[in-house]
Parts: C-alpha cells; structure tokens; sequence
C-alpha cells in the first residue's frame, strides 16, 4: 500500500506533497480501483511501502524512490509492479516527486494477465510482466507536460488492455473478504460449494494467501488507509473500523506487519509532509 495520506480532489499551493484519487469510469471498475497520483516534495521523515490486498502499478513522472531490499537501498523501477506484500518496506523519496499508481481490486491481477499469487512479495519492472502495457505508461509518461497527468489518458490505455472476461470464483470471495472482513471463511466455503479445506488451497493459487491470511490482511489494509486519510484521534475508532475486536488486537497485528506502532507511522512528522 503506498501510503498517500489527504488524497484530496484539488491540489494545495503550500510545499509539500498533494495526493490525489482519481476514481475509475464504470467500463473500468471491475478491473482498476482506482489511480492515486503523488506530486511535491517530502520534507521529512521516513515512509513506508505498506502490505495491501492490491497490487500496484507505479509510475514515476519526475523524480524517483528508492526502496530498501535485502539490507540495501535500491531505485525503484520508473515503472514497476508491486505485488501484495507480507511485510512493509521502507521507501524514500527524491525532490520534487510526481508519480502515479494503478491500484487493482483486492485479490486481482487480470490486468496484467496474471494470478495475484504469482506477484506475492514480488516489486519488479512492469516490463518483465506486461511489455505492452509497460510500453503504453511509457509513452504516456513521455508525453505528459511537467506537473499534469492527463489520467484520460490512461484510462484510455487501460481501456484497451483489459479483457472482457469476469473474475472467478476465488477472487469474488477475495473481493467479499476485503470488504466485509468479519466474515465467516466457513460460511464463504459453504456459499461456493466447496469445503473449507479446498476454498483454502484455491486461495493460496490464484490469491497468494489462505483466507484467513487474506481476511487479516484486510483488516490492516483497511486500518493503514483510515489512519492515512487524517491525525487520529482515537486508536480504538480506527481499530473497531476495520474489523478489529479492540485496539490491542489491532496494535498486535500493526507490529507483526509493519514493525512499527500505528502511531509511530502514522506520526505528527509523517503528516506534516502533505500540504494542506
């Protein structure tokens, strides 16, 4: 999960980083979630790259980041694919930025012609999984004027990539867990007709993770982007939104995938590089 923090419609003129949503047309729904777009300077602090149920597709303009891997800092590709990660990462950014990201549904790679299993902890070169559409980003990228992302655009060049075909069965369920994430994986089992047992080796293969690994998964996903939207006021809010039985339940599951407290990421300091 990239963390853009105010996604707001309109940009500020205040230094900082102004983070925007861009919200899909209908032919495109069930393929795209939506493209979040990320332009200014970060100021201060450490960010992190953070475990999602969506794969992303990013795409830097101008600037760059660096990720750290295997105890190094490296850049991240100008285009890259970042699969639904077990563990967050720590991301650093150039001055000044502007890049964007495609945000696929939870649980779906269709886009890129590929189970969301296989993308798994993976951040590569969109290049070595879609050369087309790597090609079609770059040419967009190349032609956008400095600080304007003509998303109609992309859109466009989604338009022509995506296939017509629906998601099965496995990723229907992917898409009910992640957004009812008190939901029973037995009572899932039941309504696809299968055993528990088999919807959790279907998961594994076409989602990466087991139901119950997916449905946690969620939970925190939806945790991190309500704690990014604004300041927290209260943990337990936050914590009970998300489908957390209370705050301690939430803090322990926070830890074991960010290696951090809630309030030590989403801290005063990390707020405070989004213009407001």
């Amino acid at each position: 999960m990239w963390m853009v923090g105010h996604l707001d419609a309109a940009a500020s003129s205040m230094t900082g980083i102004t983070a925007r949503l861009h919200e899909p047309p209908r032919a495109l729904r069930a393929h795209v979630a939506h493209i979040w777009e990320l332009s200014g300077s970060w100021l201060q602090g450490a960010d992190l790259l953070l475990p999602d149920t969506s794969i992303d597709i990013s795409v830097h303009l101008h600037g760059e980041a660096e990720i750290y891997v295997a105890g190094r800092w490296s850049v991240l590709p100008a285009r890259a694919v970042v699969g639904s990660l077990s563990h967050a990462m720590p991301l650093r950014h150039a001055r000044p930025l502007h890049a964007f990201g495609i945000r696929l549904p939870p649980g779906d790679a269709r886009l890129l012609l590929l189970p969301a299993a296989s993308l798994r902890d993976v951040i590569c070169p969109l290049a070595q999984v879609a050369p087309g559409l790597d090609r079609t980003l770059a040419a967009i990228a190349a032609g956008i004027a400095a600080g304007r992302l003509g998303i109609h655009c992309v859109w466009q060049a989604l338009g022509r990539a995506v296939r017509t075909e629906t998601n099965n069965a496995v990723q229907r369920a992917a898409l009910q867990l992640a957004g009812d994430r008190g939901r029973s994986i037995a009572a899932l089992a039941r309504e696809l007709g299968i055993s528990r047992r088999h919807l959790s080796r279907r998961f594994r293969t076409i989602i990466g993770w087991t139901p119950e690994e997916f449905r946690r998964l969620a939970r925190f996903s939806a945790a991190a982007a309500l704690a990014a939207s604004a300041p927290v006021k209260r943990w337990s809010d936050i914590a009970i939104a998300a489908g957390y039985f209370d705050q301690a339940h939430f803090v322990r599951d926070f830890r074991s995938f960010a290696s951090q407290t809630p309030s030590a990421v989403f801290s005063a300091a990390w707020f405070s590089n989004f213009s407001r």
